[in-house]
Parts: C-alpha cells; sequence; structure tokens
C-alpha cells in the first residue's frame, strides 16, 4: 500500500498520478511502489484530481472466463427456452436440465426463468446439444445461436 508523503494516509494505486483521498494532494506513484507530490499546477489553472485506474480485477476476470481457456470448445451457444407456461412443463424442463456431468446449479438457472422464457446464455455447443436433445420433445420453443470464440482466418474482427 502506498503512503501520501505529505498526510500520511494510505493511497490505492498502482502506478502514475493518483490523487490522495485524505488531503487531495496529487501524487505521482514509481514502479516501486513510492509516491512523492507531484508539481503543484501552473498559475491560472485548477488541478486534476485523477482516480487510480486498476486493470487487476478486469485482467483477472478475463484470464478466469471461459473465452480465455477455450476448455469450454472453440464454439458458444445461447439457447433461448420459452413458452414454458404450465408447472408441469417447468417441472420437465428442471428435470431435462437436471445432470450432474453439466454441473449447472438448476434451480438457480430456474430462478432465472421470466414469463416462461429462460435464457441460458454462452453454453459450450457439447451442452446446448445434449440440453436441445432432451427438450426437443417437450411442447416448447427452443432457439439458439452459436457464436464463434475465434475469428475464421481472413476475418478482420
Amino acid at each position: 500500500m502506498t503512503v501520501c508523503p505529505q498526510c500520511g494516509s494510505s493511497v490505492e494505486g498502482l502506478f502514475g498520478l493518483s490523487s490522495c483521498p485524505s488531503c487531495h494532494a496529487l501524487l505521482s506513484i514509481g514502479l516501486n511502489g513510492e509516491a512523492v507530490l507531484a508539481d503543484s499546477p501552473t498559475e491560472g489553472s485548477s488541478p486534476v484530481l485523477i482516480r487510480p485506474i486498476s486493470l487487476t480485477d478486469e485482467v483477472e476476470d478475463y484470464g478466469n472466463s471461459v473465452e480465455s481457456s477455450g476448455k469450454e470448445g472453440l464454439f458458444m451457444v445461447q439457447v433461448t427456452i420459452s413458452g414454458v407456461d404450465t408447472p408441469e412443463l417447468r417441472q420437465s424442463l428442471e428435470q431435462a436440465l437436471t445432470d450432474k456431468k453439466i454441473g449447472w446449479d438448476t434451480s438457480e438457472i430456474m430462478r432465472s426463468m421470466r414469463q416462461g422464457k429462460l435464457v441460458l446464455p454462452e453454453i459450450n455447443a457439447a451442452k446446448a446439444s445434449v440440453v436441445i436433445n432432451r427438450l426437443k420433445s417437450l411442447p416448447i420453443e427452443l432457439k439458439w445461436a452459436q457464436r464463434s470464440l475465434i475469428a475464421p482466418v481472413g476475418s478482420t474482427t
């Protein structure tokens, strides 16, 4: 944790310009984490308070995501299930989604259902296939959309 040289308060920030939350002094935080008072603003200008930016959480979230690991496959599928308008259909749907191999928290998934519609976002193609095959005999509407995690060769996106 970095310490403000002016007031001694703890300052959050990894590197670059930051401001002290207590005395609002403009600080320059070096690579070693040491803070020094940044140059005072020139006459006629007002100081700019800069909030420290931490990309650590975003980088960590991506590193832990399905996309970064590729372990869920090259394609992700969003399955939309609608027309679940009776308790019997709801129970049949819940049973179809319950499988130890898939590893879903079925009760949490069912709580996300709104007005007889359930969306299963970003599941891998194998799980989507299993779910769709289990549900195709039920009197419900099934839709799915697939996206690739990698751009096709020659793609500019």
